[in-house]
């Protein structure tokens, strides 16, 4: 179903309750009075576009205005002091409805409401949000909807609360035509806000329009990346004008294997109401809007902004009595570059996300899993903090990396810092380096995200950002940023292999009694991980790498405010550990998209918590479904043994963007089948079938051995980016790999 989603930030305001109302509404019928007046032709037709006569619905019109005002005085709902600064955002969108699945998508629209408090009687702000629908038909005649007040009213509880409004008498063939428009008190201090805009959606788009009006107190800086338009620049009665108009934008947004931010055209706007200072110390002054074409100046920005924390930041001075310790215990030569990465590595890693906290509120909630993520602003402050204690207390030479990962812009289209990932990288031999990714739990030493490899990214020396100075000068920066290009993980590197062994049921040969052993490597493995461990199990495995205890007893109890919380996290861990099968259960379903009809048993062989260990698991359970009865013979769908895999559906089988995969990767499953006495199996021969290319490939294979029907199953994906040239190769083995799990076998009587 569609939903449009809007965000209320309100405050406790100086307004009356019952002035507020009057205010409200009188705006309403102002802001709905002037959006529907608007003749702009994108709005104009009803008409579906013959070159889209099969798509689930089509965009006709989109447009999007932006427009900043300030004023000293006047009536305004949003007024606060003596400067009057608001932010205007209208959205209006006009789509045909072309079929049942679009039709369900609009006939009900769901609003979200939250809302946020500010402290402080300067802040007390409001923000409102409008909206207005309308449903075309055929003929042209329009029916207005009635959107209740209650839906955006402002709601005083701390989530808000939904509200669907309902678009009666809709049908294929209509369209809809509806607006939202926000207003927002606007920030008058020196940070930045954003604004972004895809050129791009879920359908079709046939005209699209965006316009940004910024007055004379704002600074702003823009760009237009991934053949976007430039935009056209004006000035009118001291107001900076950018407009930008597109048409016959193709889907995107809902295809298969895309990056959004470097596929789709795309335009970001970054303002202040004060003038915008670069790291190479110019700025961009108030009233004008400079465009953007290069990275330099952010990384500038962000070497300076660095640079006093890290002058700031101690050295841990811990970390080398501790590393002495251990490797003496476990008898390592304490010299030895890569065992004192690894250990500090797990060690900071502990620290991070394996402590747990006796401040947490929700001790069931954290303890029920493994997978935590870190916060980008804490990744950089641990990063930093174990830059400059590695180098010190080992004489390394650790350096920062600034990387942009896959599902982000580019490196060369960063235009913030927030657009940054950070990564530490340790030189361990000639052009050989260890890395540490402190952005989740799950990943172990010398591991970077998959949307990390093979990335060109930027390195900093420790001595770099402390060079004397205000900032870096234009002219050094090839001496500030070093460049190189991340490793890569092959197929074979980030696997799962399924072993299953299968009998048929004494007591009812419908029944299946299934073990099956799982193993996951590399990128593979964090996604079992995460379905199945619980945080004491990741909580164990990480002291036992840094050589300490693991009473989790003990330690909740070192500290004395946490002691009287032990009780009830005693209780929740056995909660945790008891439940832990019923995600067992989940993952089954997840995988063969039926629920097992009794699970039996499971375990935990291998944690996969430390260097390229695997993540091993066994579990034993039944499953009836797969096998039906047919006279004195059973039918056996056998290709449903080895789970839910890729469809490719006829609207995906056209592609013209290049395909990025979420990593090279790979899937082996071999099943031992008992054959019951007193049967044969007929068509074993349709589960043979072989499919390579250079893009990656698809291989089957089943024999009878004995009373054992032996099948194996191998599918592989090569490559993280393919050309939209190589889509054929790709459905050369995918498709084959899907219709595997429509066969079926005959078990005959003899």
């Amino acid at each position: 179903m569609k939903k449009i989603i809007i965000t209320l930030f309100t405050t406790l305001c100086i307004f009356s309750a019952m002035a507020q109302n009057n205010d409200y509404v009188e705006m309403a019928k102002e802001v709905d009075q002037e959006v529907w007046a608007d003749k702009d032709p994108i709005f104009s037709t009803n008409k579906l576009p013959e070159a889209y006569k099969n798509e689930s619905a089509v965009i006709l019109g989109r447009k999007q205005t932006v427009e900043t005002s300030s004023e000293r005085k006047g009536r305004s709902l949003l007024y606060v002091g003596k400067m009057h600064s608001t932010i205007k955002r209208t959205y209006r969108e006009r789509i045909f409805i072309n079929d049942q699945v679009s039709l369900n998508e609009y006939s009900e629209i769901n609003f979200m409401q939250l809302q946020s408090k500010q402290n402080g009687a300067l802040s007390r702000v409001r923000n409102y949000t409008f909206m207005g629908i309308k449903v075309v038909k055929p003929d042209g005649t329009q029916q207005k909807i009635n959107v209740d007040e209650a839906a955006v009213k402002l709601d005083e509880t701390k989530d808000g609360k939904k509200n669907k409004i309902a678009v009666p008498n809709l049908a294929i063939g209509d369209v809809i035509d509806y607006y939202i428009v926000y207003f927002d008190q606007a920030r008058t201090d020196k940070d930045l806000d954003y604004l972004t805009f895809f050129l791009g959606d879920e359908y079709p788009i046939v005209n699209l329009s965006i316009k940004v009006q910024l007055d004379k107190r704002i600074a702003a800086q823009y760009q237009v990346i991934n053949g976007a338009p430039d935009f056209k620049k004006t000035n009118v009665d001291d107001n900076n004008i950018l407009e930008l108009t597109a048409g016959n934008l193709p889907k995107a947004s809902s295809v298969l294997w895309i990056s959004e931010t470097r596929q789709l055209p795309l335009a970001r706007i970054r303002y202040a109401f004060a003038d915008i200072v670069h790291g190479r110390g110019d700025y961009t002054k108030t009233g004008t809007i400079e465009k953007i074409t290069s990275p330099i100046d952010v990384e500038h920005e962000f070497v300076n902004l660095i640079k006093s924390y890290l002058a700031q930041t101690p050295v841990n001075g811990t970390v080398k009595p501790d590393w002495k310790n251990y490797a003496k215990e476990h008898n390592i030569d304490k010299d030895n570059t890569d065992s004192i990465l690894s250990f500090v590595y797990y060690l900071y890693r502990h620290d991070r996300f394996a402590s747990f906290y006796s401040n947490v509120r929700a001790p069931y909630e954290r303890l029920s899993g493994c997978s935590e993520d870190l916060p980008r602003i804490r990744q950089l402050e641990t990063v930093l903090g174990v830059l400059k204690t590695i180098n010190s207390a080992f004489d390394m030479d650790a350096e920062l990396v600034l990387v942009s990962g896959r599902n982000e812009v580019s490196y060369k289209n960063i235009f913030s810092i927030a657009d940054f990932n950070f990564l530490l990288r340790i030189p361990v031999s000639n052009s050989k380096f260890s890395f540490y990714y402190f952005g989740n739990s799950l990943y172990n030493f010398s591991e970077i995200p998959p949307s990390f490899e093979n990335e060109n990214y930027k390195f900093i020396k420790q001595n770099t950002i402390y060079r004397s100075g205000p900032d870096m000068s234009q002219e050094k920066a090839d001496e500030v940023n070093g460049n190189a290009v991340s490793f890569k993980t092959s197929a074979a590197e980030n696997n799962e292999t399924e072993d299953l062994v299968i009998e048929f049921d004494n007591s009812n040969m419908q029944l299946l009694n299934i073990k099956r052993k799982i193993s996951s490597i590399g990128h593979q493995r964090r996604t079992m991980q995460g379905a199945t461990l619980l945080f004491e199990d990741y909580w164990i495995e990480g002291r036992k790498r840094i050589g300490k205890h693991t009473d989790f007893e003990k330690t909740w109890n070192e500290d004395k405010s946490s002691r009287k919380l032990w009780q009830d996290v005693e209780q929740a861990l056995a909660k945790a550990r008891k439940e832990q099968k019923d995600k067992f259960e989940k993952e089954i379903v997840d995988q063969y998209e039926n629920k097992a009809k009794e699970f039996k048993s499971y375990e935990v062989l291998q944690y996969g918590f430390s260097g390229s260990n695997a993540v091993v698991v066994k579990e034993e359970f039944t499953m009836d479904g797969w096998v039906k009865k047919a006279g004195n013979n059973y039918i056996l769908e056998a290709g449903k043994l080895v789970g839910g895999q890729l469809e490719i559906k006829p609207d995906q089988r056209k592609r013209e963007l290049d395909i990025y995969m979420p990593y090279a990767r790979s899937f082996n499953y071999t099943i031992a089948l008992k054959i019951p006495d007193g049967y044969t199996v007929e068509g074993v021969e349709k589960l043979n079938t072989n499919v390579k290319n250079e893009c990656g490939g698809f291989e089957s294979t089943a024999k009878v051995e004995g009373n054992n029907l032996l099948i194996t199953y191998y599918k592989y994906y090569n490559n993280t980016i393919e050309p939209a040239a190589n889509w054929d190769k790709i459905l050369a083995f995918v498709d084959p790999g899907f219709a595997f799990t429509k066969l079926k076998l005959l078990l005959k009587k003899k």
